[in-house]
């Protein structure tokens, strides 16, 4: 049994002591007769939670010593929370701790500290969750707790080839505490940055041993928003290995990190393919007659994406031969992420059409820095195309030119290419953004006729919706997956919940992506009768068009503190026709209420803005609404225009159509 699986199986039980392991390397931070913490600060114990202490330190030095092959260094966590709450106490009966990516757990202490200093310890084993959005937790389950009561836990890891990465102290609680301790033998040269003002950093030597410290305290906590990414603004550490002394070279030769031989790296496992590879793809592509047809740079772009997609089946793993070589790939029809990207990567060059490489960061993570070798953030692979400033996403199966997953976008990328020379061909590198489609690319434009029924005390709607951009995607990936309950799926994205649509009937066109057409928008029809909507007022009638205009927040209280950028997932428009046929003999009395227009510029671009308009003709009035998105980061000036353009339109939401004689 190796010792790497041998560690995971220990972690799995909790080792009752009293020499918790953060203390081998800050002593006395797991106190061995603690006793309940004094609150001298009201304001940070109004929460349901506060944490006590937060320390992190990650040792280098160490791991140099152990046996285990591409163990990096070892992490120690300890965390200290105090109870407020009834309700923190009920969230509290288990322990969520994120696991990093390619740490194994070989030492595990918890324990309770009640208000009148009683310690409890925690027994029981140390469980893998996996979250819903793929990440996973380490679990463990707590007794009963009150308010008053203290958690405190001590977890001790060994981490994988991690030679770079980040400790994120700043939470949605206040946190009194927070400390983060990097040792590193002197031959391995690291840098360190502290994030968003998290503290000063400090480094000393002691002999072969070089540490770094990084201290905060009283770290407010971070308020939550759908509309802000807190990870890119919270306080915290980054770290990264700038260089190595090859103990193994008979010079002892330093060797250099950085990020021009990273991406040369990245570059050639990508876009390096042997004599029978090409070969082998050469034949295969014989036989594809799309790609004879004279047609525009876009549109062959998009059929060899869909093609390659709709043929070679995805599998997820690893360092597999048979799922990377072209070869092997055209044959099974099956490939990892490698393979995929070659594949396409090669196609492209055999059409001649010049692909780059970006590796791209995501927007809700930790943007690439390029003063660190924090090489594991540039992790989304992207071929771009300069002659066109677009790219595609060759590993994900949703996402068809020219749309790419949205939290890449805007986001800094490395960007490689090769470059020819008298004498040979080199791998350049730089740094660029990701380009951000138009938000005229991604929208939803949605036609309502709305009818009197007979008796005049219903009303009878008939909808059509043109999905179009990064929207399309989402409700195409969705409407795709197997065994999903399409109606429910297209009865969600209707303006009224079910209960107020009565004899709804729901249809859906171009669901499937065309193998012939970049722009084909998806199509849903809808038909239903109303009557929450409608009501009798004054010898007349109004009409609650409220549901009816959607709009991307439903209360000004849902957006970050002041301060804090807005944050959306792409740009985009809504285009909403309203048009009411009115009994005979009425007409609407406040049509001059629907008519109002804002636009913010920033120079000649038209950042965010709406109009709205009313026009009134013989027995229909119609309501004429678009409003606008343009930017995926809202701060500043633009954040206020944003504002004012959200308020306004929530408060036009209020007003009902009201139609009399």
């Amino acid at each position: 049994m190796s010792s790497r699986i041998l560690s995971t199986l220990v972690a799995s039980l909790f080792v009752v002591t009293t020499q918790a392991q953060i203390n081998t390397q800050l002593p006395d931070t797991y106190k061995v007769r603690p006793t309940p913490y004094t609150v001298t600060n009201p304001a940070q114990f109004n929460t349901d939670i506060t944490v006590l202490d937060y320390t992190v330190v990650r040792n280098f030095k160490e791991a140099a010593d152990r046996p285990e092959p591409n163990l990096s260094h070892i992490l120690y966590v300890h965390k200290h929370f105090r109870i407020n709450t009834q309700k923190g106490a009920d969230s509290s009966a288990t322990i969520l701790i994120p696991k990093e990516d390619g740490a194994e757990p070989i030492y595990m202490e918890a324990r309770v500290i009640a208000p009148d200093g009683t310690i409890s310890q925690i027994t029981g084993r140390l469980r893998k969750l996996n979250g819903a959005d793929g990440k996973e937790f380490w679990t463990i389950k707590t007794p009963a707790l009150t308010p008053g009561s203290e958690l405190e836990y001590d977890l001790a890891s060994l981490v994988y080839d991690a030679l770079a990465g980040a400790d994120l102290f700043q939470e949605d609680v206040p946190v009194v505490h927070a400390r983060f301790r990097l040792v590193t033998p002197n031959i391995l040269k690291f840098d360190v940055k502290s994030l968003n003002g998290f503290g000063e950093v400090t480094s000393a030597q002691h002999g072969q041993t070089t540490v770094f410290d990084v201290e905060a305290n009283n770290i407010p906590a971070f308020p939550n928003s759908a509309f802000v990414f807190p990870k890119p603004l919270v306080q915290g550490v980054s770290f990264g290995m700038r260089s190595f002394v090859n103990m193994a070279s008979y010079k002892r030769e330093t060797v250099e990190y950085n990020w021009q031989d990273y991406g040369e790296r990245e570059y050639i496992s990508y876009y390096n393919i042997d004599k029978n590879e090409y070969t082998r793809l050469q034949k295969e592509m014989e036989g594809w007659l799309f790609i004879r047809q004279r047609k525009s740079l876009p549109l062959l772009i998009y059929q060899v994406e869909h093609y390659l997609k709709s043929i070679i089946k995805y599998e997820p793993a690893k360092n597999i031969p048979d799922l990377e070589n072209l070869g092997t790939i055209l044959k099974n029809r099956m490939a990892n992420d490698l393979g995929m990207v070659r594949l396409m990567a090669a196609v492209y060059y055999n059409l001649g059409i010049r692909a780059e490489l970006l590796l791209a960061s995501q927007r809700d993570e930790l943007p690439i820095d390029t003063s660190l070798c924090t090489f594991y953030r540039a992790k989304n692979v992207l071929l771009y195309f300069p002659e066109l400033n677009q790219a595609i996403a060759p590993t994900e199966r949703d996402y068809h030119f020219p749309n790419i997953p949205p939290m890449w976008s805007n986001t800094l990328a490395l960007h490689a290419w090769d470059s020819a020379t008298a004498n040979a061909s080199v791998v350049k590198t730089n740094f660029m953004r990701v380009p951000v489609g138009s938000y005229a690319n991604n929208g939803i434009r949605m036609s309502v006729d709305v009818k009197f029924s007979p008796s005049n005390d219903s009303l009878l709607v008939n909808t059509t919706q043109l999905i179009s951009g990064d929207p399309e995607v989402t409700l195409k990936a969705v409407l795709n997956t197997p065994k999903i309950n399409t109606t429910q799926v297209l009865t969600s994205n209707l303006p009224l919940s079910p209960t107020e649509m009565r004899n709804l009937s729901v249809t859906v066109a171009n669901q499937d992506w065309s193998p012939t057409m970049i722009s084909r928008p998806l199509e849903v029809r809808a038909s239903f009768s109303n009557t929450s909507i409608l009501k009798v007022e004054n010898n007349g009638y109004s009409i609650d068009l409220r549901e009816l205009n959607r709009m991307p927040v439903d209360n000004l209280g849902d957006l970050p503190a002041a301060g804090q950028p807005i944050n959306i997932t792409f740009p985009f428009y809504q285009e909403t026709k309203i048009s009411i046929a009115l009994p005979a003999g009425y007409k609407v009395k406040n049509a001059a209420s629907f008519n109002s227009e804002y636009v913010y510029k920033e120079g000649d671009d038209e950042v965010v803005g709406y109009r709205l308009k009313s026009l009134q003709s013989d027995q229909t009035f119609t309501l004429l609404l678009t409003q606008w998105y343009a930017q995926t980061d809202y701060q500043g000036k633009a954040r206020e225009g944003l504002e004012k353009v959200l308020r306004t339109l929530l408060q036009l939401r209020e007003v009902k159509v009201e139609i009399a004689k």
